[in-house]
């Protein structure tokens, strides 16, 4: 195995990731400020952006497994790039549209939700078992730094050439990552399963997989316990930001900016939590941050509020996250790994476009403010499932093949 392959996944991942950052900002800010689009209808954005995506990661997730992952990564970039350009060229003719926005937000996101599921799968064919906790670590770094600039450089385009032409970098963002991933040289070798399976047969081996293993089960449901949490956050954030609170665009997006600080030091920081007391303490400090979102007021202490929620909650959930992912990649065979990572992809894209919904339909009917304390009672429930992780998480024995 060549060495340069890990060094041109974590390029192509670390390229992406900072155009997709761009995207992330740039699609909510679009149907506010290009669109004029109400609470609900940011839900519906929020939801479409996730929801299309999980059912076809769960549906395909078994194909996955049985197939080589690299092509597939790399038409995910190719679909996504495509995709991100037809809103600029919309724009240019004048003809963005909020259905345009739906679209190309669940078709990306479906993209996405490949090259998620597949990507965790495919990293267990370039780094033996004992070296993915540092490099989910590193990758983890690169998404961090891509969320210190992604954001700040979106507002900065989106205020200089406006939202739809800022995509573009996201565009060539992608066709980069597809580059680079065709380099890799490693041989793939594909598990030898059954090519009959049904979809269902699939759903289940893949949530067997999951259940039946003690030291990722906890992590499934407090997985499913966030979401229902962000789904608050994702839909709300930014209309409570830039409508209630009345922020400038470049002000939120180097707020948002900050959580790349936090996470980079909670790649860091992760190193230091491999257990399973220091795992829930984690998950209790990132998910009680969630309060002050809504304590925040337009003044100077408002703004610090969300850059201390940005820091200390993505610093806090990384850390966890590192090895949440690595506890599947470890205590997974690796023949149902594709399945097991659309179980969770599922569990957390399927439920936030139902929340994101709800959220919406709850803001118009009690307040921006009031909803996000919904949001935060939610928080404040995900660490309980963890205290049912067994005490030994030791990942340094062997790996199923």
């Amino acid at each position: 195995m060549p060495r340069t392959d890990f060094g041109r996944l974590w390029m192509a991942q670390s390229v992406s990731a900072l155009g997709s950052r761009i995207t992330r900002t740039a699609l909510p800010v679009l149907a506010v400020l290009s669109v004029d689009g109400t609470p609900l209808e940011l839900g519906i954005l929020s939801a479409v952006t996730v929801g299309p995506g999980a059912i076809v990661a769960l549906l395909v997730s078994g194909r996955i497994d049985r197939a080589k992952k690299r092509p597939v990564l790399i038409g995910a970039d190719l679909v996504r790039a495509l995709l991100i350009l037809s809103l600029p060229l919309a724009a240019w003719f004048g003809a963005l549209t909020m259905p345009q926005l739906y679209l190309v937000a669940a078709l990306v996101g479906t993209a996405s939700a490949l090259f998620s599921v597949t990507d965790n799968a495919y990293l267990v064919h370039l780094v033996p078992a004992e070296e993915l906790a540092d490099k989910n670590a590193k990758l983890e770094t690169t998404e961090s730094i891509a969320e210190i600039v992604g954001p700040g450089l979106a507002g900065l385009l989106i205020e200089w050439i406006t939202a739809p032409f800022a995509m573009f970098v996201d565009a060539v963002s992608y066709l980069w990552s597809a580059a680079l991933l065709s380099r890799i040289g490693a041989e793939e070798i594909v598990a030898e399963t059954d090519e009959t399976a049904s979809v269902y047969a699939d759903l289940r081996s893949g949530l067997s997989a999951v259940w039946s293993e003690p030291r990722v089960r906890p992590h499934l449901l407090t997985a499913a316990i966030q979401t229902l949490a962000d789904g608050f956050f994702f839909a709300l954030y930014m209309l409570y930001t830039l409508d209630t609170l009345e922020i400038s665009v470049g002000a939120v997006g180097v707020i948002i900016s900050m959580g790349g600080v936090g996470a980079l030091f909670g790649a860091v920081l992760s190193r230091h939590v491999a257990g399973r007391g220091r795992l829930i303490g984690a998950v209790v400090i990132a998910q009680a941050s969630m309060l002050l979102i809504p304590l925040a007021d337009g003044s100077w202490f408002g703004i610090a509020c969300l850059v201390a929620h940005q820091i200390v909650s993505d610093g806090f959930e990384i850390a966890y996250e590192v090895h949440a992912v690595t506890h599947r990649q470890v205590f997974l065979d690796r023949a149902v790994l594709a399945r097991a990572n659309g179980i969770f992809t599922a569990v957390q894209t399927l439920l936030l476009p139902l929340v994101a919904l709800g959220a919406g339909a709850l803001a118009e009917r009690i307040g921006l403010r009031e909803a996000l304390y919904v949001g935060v009672i939610l928080a404040l429930l995900a660490p309980l499932p963890l205290f049912a992780l067994p005490r030994d998480l030791s990942t340094a024995g062997p790996r199923s093949h």
